[in-house]
């Protein structure tokens, strides 16, 4: 993994990075906060025994009857939104209360984020839990700013990596050379970037299809 060469030469202080489950590494995180940075990562099948962790703090307790289960301290919102023929309500729920107990470096919160997505076309619905870990404490980042966090890493995976699969195809792609696929992926966000700047469509497919039809045009935009 080449992500701690590259936290080497960035300026961390005051910032929180975001990454996905692969970044959830002991070294990675310490050397995030050793730079003066914070982070907000998801916790998945690659640190198992810290997931069920953080999944079980999560479920009702089972105990006997005439008992009370022990609650943690928990904060909840939620929040909604719509777009891309979809309606997605997200509920987010975190606790300090396991600090101390688990065994991972600069945990001041942890977190489940649960989305449920209906597709307006269909009616299907979709459900979603994301487990996540974060070094910023409650006072730094209330529940609703790490909600937003959360939200701007996806937003980020929305409008480059999921354009990338589904509007450019890169996942189904038949090449296999590396070199072959950093140009590609390259090529890909430069087109993306050049459609953006434009400004003159609301989404990336629309301004494919025009430039695709209007070759000099296109043209003229990249020059």
């Amino acid at each position: 993994m080449v992500a701690p060469q590259l936290l080497d030469y960035l300026d961390l202080s005051g910032c929180v990075v975001t990454g996905d489950a692969m970044f959830t590494q002991h070294a990675l995180c310490i050397q995030i906060v050793e730079a003066d940075g914070q982070f907000v990562l998801p916790v998945k099948a690659n640190q198992k025994t810290l997931q069920h962790a953080i999944a079980d703090a999560f479920m009702p307790a089972v105990v006997a009857k005439g008992h009370q289960p022990i609650g943690l301290e928990e904060v909840f919102v939620s929040d909604i939104s719509l777009g891309h023929g979809r309606i997605e309500t997200r509920y987010l729920t975190v606790t300090s209360e396991l600090n101390d107990y688990l065994d991972f470096p600069h945990i001041q919160q942890v977190f489940r984020l649960q989305r449920v997505i209906q597709h307006q076309v269909t009616g299907k619905i979709t459900y979603q839990v994301i487990f996540g870990i974060t070094s910023l404490s409650r006072e730094q980042c209330p529940a609703d700013k790490l909600m937003a966090l959360i939200r701007s890493h996806w937003h980020i995976e929305n409008r480059l990596h999921y354009v990338r699969d589904v509007t450019f195809y890169e996942d189904a792609s038949r090449i296999r050379h590396t070199k072959r696929q950093r140009l590609l992926a390259t090529l890909n966000n430069l087109v993306i970037g050049l459609i953006r700047r434009c400004g003159k469509f609301d989404y990336i497919p629309e301004g494919r299809r025009y430039f695709n039809a209007n070759y000099d045009e296109a043209l003229q935009l990249l020059l």
